[in-house]
């Protein structure tokens, strides 16, 4: 390969460094990420941009959608930090102000912005195609020319002046900052740049075609560096108007290309920049390379009928050009980057010239669009295309597509090209083609090639410096937390992260971590954002130093910025809805912003409640309160349970009245009749009258093993917690007694200030020994030791992520604090870590809240990877062991000892003293200056009456019972495994029970459900219903719990009877 690239050195170019922004997409680590996991950005169009309902209907100058792909905040810049004046600032195109934001982290990213580099030979060329602030600013030019009669007959309104008052007025700033050159311009002023500076447009292939021009500036020694990229930005609905009337817009709101059920595309925004120089002069520097542009190939279609249909011979050119420049086989191209509109004619005409192409055999090759995750940025959306495919070379990782379903007879398989559907490596040789062909048929092709390899003398490991700074507080604590987690997805060389980080300009705020490790390094650093978020002042920092290393990618120093925006919000008027249901979407809104952990203003109408803000039924439960609440009138058929219901379908379900929000309700007389009881009341007389018994407060005589008796009759029971039968155990018994003989039947008082009883201490001595932590503290009930830790810990400015099927007793605890809550999909860490992504940054504090065994469905958290997400995230961590303690582990010291985990890897362990420990109370364990903290300050500790002597004693006998006779927790797993084995082996659906005495038995139907249990307490067995909306009515089940004390004949039996009463209830159900 040395060999290869010698000859062609100076007529290669190499991408130097790289910055973007693309929805979803801060940074170049941000689009990798998504490029990994790739979710659709697409939504309704935000009302930042304009008010899409204003565009709904049929007519001319409606639009056929109202989603697409927004970039956030596009009004935001730090003017300040670059010089310029507020008003110069207001009226520059946010599009030129993304350009000069990503000019600075492109060239930061390349290693120069601290040691400088030749700003007299460097060209900016920028894609810009349109401008949408330009229009808007110009509305009053229109007025005028409106009222003249121009275009029409003449507006004479008195009013008319004052449709446009909250827009700037012209004055000298104006005209500059809208002018499309004037954005590679302002690049070129800001960083004093002395090359050629200009704009281009060529419509789609805008972005290709600036690349493609800095690379022949580059080659003929006009410049010896050059920044290149583009930006869109659609601020305006003219462009969404004009291409519904060709069709060229997705109806369904996706951009699907290539697919079965491609009907269009949605449009996006987006901007890139590219260093650029020739490979020669990057070798001999020693710059980190991303990509090696091998070949350039432009085109036009030439004569087309209507200037706007693709033609396959056109772009067959510029693919055959780029080849030949680039001296490559289009047969050796393994990734290839499609324009990819998702179009029907766009798509078979792409696809035709590739065929051509590659006819003569060649290998297969990866195929993707980007646009089918931020859209089709017009301008810039070979950009998105270009980094994209940077980004598959330098990594040697091929991306998936998402959600793809192939279409058939468009010639895939004949042109050797396949849609990959999940990540994989790419081995061997690496060479992409990068496609973008604009409306009136400038087509552009780049070749791409790995880099030639780079020696890096690493050396031996050494501690190393990482300095961050930014240009305030908030700043650098949500740099810290981007810089942690890009090195735990990254994984780059540590000394590489101190060099990157030391050839950038600081500002002023500043933190530094020293560090042996990556792990470390991790640690640290997301430890300091906490600090700093509390408001640690950090010691002082030392002056990197930065050497002739290796860079890897990091995200970019934050700046401070602030809003410049052309037109007055303050000014606007707001239009007065025609029917209640505009002002019932707002207060829907509002109450589902309170409810998810969401502000209002990324909510739009089109948000599913379920499927895209994760709202569960309990969640979905409180919001039906909450708005219930605010808005009188809610139909009591309103069903927010439908998995696809969005926020504007909701607002249509509420037709109540008024539309303002509702007076306070008249006091009521008489607790006895507020709506809630009276609603129990008819549940449990519908019960009754549907001939089932009610499955709640049975009197039980005696004590509840693997039998009861109920109402003097005898039942197999899988309804209480009693896992190792200690609670009727002799021994417990006998500790019992003497201990109210000697202490009495309470300690009748708080801990804190009446004093301690040593059979207390002593209990929890024990448990924090069974546990393996430092210390622990007992309290009165497992509920409210969850209730008020969790309302202790946080308040308003917090956030609790917690699984799905979390314990009432953590959701109860984020309603006394105050907190947000956010369920995760059970289990799914996935959907955790997407969740820790998107909102760490806005709380102060986040709890992730997981059980050890879950109750529900009968499966062990995946602790292990909880705690990496909480080490990457910065977030403290709860784990509930209420029904893991004394079940698992192989001392029964819970799901810590199961995994073998640092206990100290976790906050707070929480249990509950009820189940497996024959007792009553919670407990909380963990490092001993933090148990200390709690037992003073905890208010459900302090303010509350010690555990009785008679409750520590049983549960301090249960634990030496557990170490004493190790038989009943072997025991107690063979008669789960076996439980388990015998409903598989039935069809019953247990869902994910696994390494736990708790086997559920999913129905999906409330009152299947119902039915199922009555069944089975009919025939002797004793088994408790979970019914909606406990769980989601899909969901609903009964929950075997075993327990050492049964059987195998008794598993047997319970087994067989689950299975036929189950196909009883189907068949009765069914008919």
């Amino acid at each position: 390969m040395e060999a290869a690239y010698s000859a062609r050195d100076r007529h290669d170019v190499a991408i130097v460094g790289m910055a973007c922004r693309f929805p979803g997409a801060r940074d170049v680590n941000d689009y990798w990420n998504l490029l990994k996991d790739p979710k659709p950005q697409f939504a309704t169009v935000p009302h930042s941009r304009w008010r899409p309902e204003s565009f709904a209907g049929d007519d001319q100058y409606s639009s056929c959608t109202d989603r697409m792909a927004a970039l956030p905040d596009v009004g935001f810049f730090d003017a300040e930090h670059y010089g310029i004046p507020p008003r110069r600032a207001r009226m520059m195109d946010p599009q030129h102000r993304l350009l000069v934001d990503l000019a600075r982290e492109a060239i930061q990213d390349a290693g120069w912005e601290k040691s400088g580099f030749n700003r007299t030979d460097t060209s900016v060329i920028m894609g810009l195609s349109e401008s949408g602030y330009r229009e808007i600013s110009a509305v009053n030019v229109r007025l005028r020319q409106l009222a003249g009669g121009e275009f029409g007959k003449a507006i004479t309104e008195p009013g008319l002046a004052e449709a446009a008052a909250a827009i700037d007025g012209f004055h000298g700033s104006a005209l500059s900052g809208v002018l499309l050159n004037m954005g590679p311009a302002a690049v070129s002023s800001v960083f004093d740049l002395h090359g050629e500076s200009y704009a281009l447009d060529s419509a789609c292939s805008s972005g290709l075609a600036s690349v493609a021009n800095a690379v022949f500036a580059l080659r003929d020694g006009r410049c010896e560096i050059a920044l290149a990229g583009a930006a869109q930005l659609q601020l305006t609905p003219d462009l969404m108007v004009g291409l519904s009337r060709i069709g060229a817009l997705s109806r369904t709101g996706e951009c699907r290309p290539f697919d079965r059920r491609a009907d269009g595309f949605v449009l996006g925004e987006g901007a890139g920049v590219l260093v650029l120089r020739r490979l020669a002069d990057a070798r001999a520097a020693g710059d980190r390379i991303y990509a090696v542009i091998r070949g350039i190939g432009l085109s036009n279609d030439g004569l087309v009928k209507g200037g706007m249909t693709p033609q396959a011979t056109g772009q067959l050119l510029a693919l055959r050009r780029a080849y030949t420049d680039a001296d490559v086989s289009p047969g050796s191209v393994g990734y290839l980057e499609a324009h990819g509109t998702g179009t029907t004619v766009g798509d078979r005409v792409e696809i035709e010239a590739l065929r051509a192409l590659r006819a003569d055999g060649a290998a297969e090759a990866s195929f993707g669009a980007v646009k089918s995750i931020v859209g089709h940025s017009l301008n810039a959306a070979g950009i998105a295309g270009l980094i994209k495919t940077a980004l598959v070379v330098h990594k040697g990782q091929i991306v998936p597509q998402p959600d793809y379903s192939a279409a058939t007879g468009l010639g895939l398989d004949e042109a050797g090209l396949r849609i990959p559907r999940e990540q994989a490596a790419w081995t061997g040789r690496r060479v992409a083609g990068v496609s973008a062909f604009g409306f009136g048929g400038t087509n552009a092709h780049l070749v791409l090639e790995q880099a030639p390899e780079q020696e890096h003398v690493l050396g031996e490991p050494t501690r190393e410096v990482l300095v961050l700074s930014a240009r305030d507080r908030a700043g650098l604590v949500r740099h810290a937390r981007e810089v942690a987690n890009a090195l735990a997805d990254e994984r780059p060389p540590l000394r590489a992260v101190a060099n990157t980080l030391a050839k950038r300009v600081l500002f002023e705020e500043q933190l530094a971590v020293t560090a042996d490790s990556l792990p470390e390094a991790i640690e640290k650093l997301t430890a300091a954002s906490v600090s700093l978020e509390s408001g640690e002042t950090p010691p002082a920092v030392p002056t990197p130093q930065p050497t002739d290393g290796p860079l890897c990618t990091l995200p970019p120093t934050p700046l401070r910025p602030k809003d410049y925006w052309i037109v007055d919000t303050t000014k606007q008027e707001r239009p007065v809805p025609e029917a209640p249901a505009d002002d019932v979407l707002s207060l829907v809104l509002e109450e589902v912003a309170g409810t998810s952990a969401f502000p209002v203003e990324d909510l739009d109408e089109g948000l599913r409640l379920v499927a895209d803000l994760g709202l569960d039924s309990l969640l979905l439960a409180e919001l039906d309160l909450r708005l219930r609440k605010r808005i009188p009138g809610v139909p009591d058929t309103a069903d927010f349970s439908d998995r696809d219901l969005t926020i504007g379908e909701l607002a249509t379900l509420i037709t109540g009245e008024p539309k303002r929000p509702a007076p306070p309700a008249a006091p009521m007389v008489q607790m006895a009749d507020l709506p809630e009881v009276l609603a129990l009341d008819e549940r449990i007389d519908g019960y009754l009258r549907a001939g089932f018994s009610n499955p709640y407060f049975r009197i039980h005589d005696g004590i509840v093993g693997s039998k009861t008796v109920v109402d003097g009759k005898e039942y197999l029971s899988f309804s209480g917690y009693n896992y190792l039968g200690l609670a009727g155990h002799p021994a417990v018994a006998k500790a019992v007694c003497a201990a109210v003989e000697r202490y009495g039947t309470s300690v009748s008082g708080s801990r804190v200030l009446s004093g301690e009883r040593q059979l207390t201490l002593d209990l929890e001595r024990a448990l924090a020994g069974l546990l393996g932590t430092e210390d622990c503290v007992a309290l009165v009930s497992g509920h409210a030791t969850n209730v008020t830790t969790i309302g202790h810990l946080l308040g308003k400015e917090d956030l609790v992520v917690h699984d799905a099927l979390a314990h009432d007793s953590i959701l109860q605890g984020c309603a006394l604090s105050g907190a947000t809550r956010r369920p995760f999909a059970h289990n799914d860490l996935d959907a955790l870590e997407h969740i820790l992504r998107g909102t760490r940054d806005r709380f102060r504090r986040v709890l992730i809240a997981v059980e050890g065994a879950y109750s529900m469905d009968g499966d062990l958290v995946r602790l292990p990877g909880v705690i990496e997400l909480k080490r990457k995230y910065g977030a403290m961590l709860m784990v509930d062991e209420a029904h893991s303690l004394g079940t698992v582990g192989r001392s029964g010291g819970g799901v810590g000892e199961f995994y073998g985990v640092d206990r100290s890897d976790v906050d707070l362990w929480m249990g509950t003293l009820s189940k497996s420990l024959a007792s009553c109370g919670g407990y909380l364990a963990g490092s001993a200056r933090l148990v200390r903290w709690l037992k003073y300050t905890l208010p459900g500790f302090s303010y509350s009456v010690g555990l009785t002597p008679a409750n520590a004693a049983a549960a301090l006998a249960a634990v030496e019972l557990i170490g004493a006779e190790p038989w009943r927790l072997t025991g107690l797993r063979r008669n789960a495994e076996l439980f388990l084995k015998l409903a598989k082996e039935s069809g019953i659906d247990t869902g994910p029970a696994a390494d736990s005495p708790i086997v559920p038995c999913v129905v999906g139907d409330s009152n299947r459900t119902l039915q199922l249990a009555n069944t089975l307490f009919e025939q002797g067995i004793l088994v408790d219903p979970i019914l909606y909306p406990a769980v989601d009515e899909a969901q609903t089940r009964l929950r075997f719990f075993v327990t050492s004390e049964h059987t195998e004949r008794e598993i047997e039996h319970a087994a067989a009877v689950l299975a036929s009463s189950v196909r009883l209830v189907s068949a009765r159900c069914d008919r």
